[in-house]
């Protein structure tokens, strides 16, 4: 419209009615939009905070086991030991 310019000859009451019309159509799909998106992402949030704490405790669970990996590397690796000295004194 405002690149063509605006032709007064054509602003009737009933034009801008029709534009005021369109307008508020325009106005109220954007509306009704924006309320189901706000609600989208209400839900995309109440999921990312649960699987955030669901992160943390698997975080926290890899660690406990990890460590007692690692306790149990420590215990095969001496019991390796004393089967070899074990063996090396038959």
């Amino acid at each position: 419209m405002l690149q063509k310019g605006v032709d007064a000859t054509k602003a009737t009451p009933e034009t801008n009615a029709q534009l005021v019309k369109s307008n508020a159509d325009r106005i109220n799909a954007i509306i009704t939009k924006a309320a189901a998106n706000k609600s989208d992402i209400n839900t995309v949030l109440t999921a990312a905070e649960q699987n955030r704490a669901q992160i943390i405790e698997n975080a926290s669970l890899i660690y406990e086991r990890r460590s007692r990996i690692q306790a149990n590397h420590k215990a095969i690796a001496t019991n390796q030991e004393l089967v070899a000295n074990f063996v090396g004194r038959v």
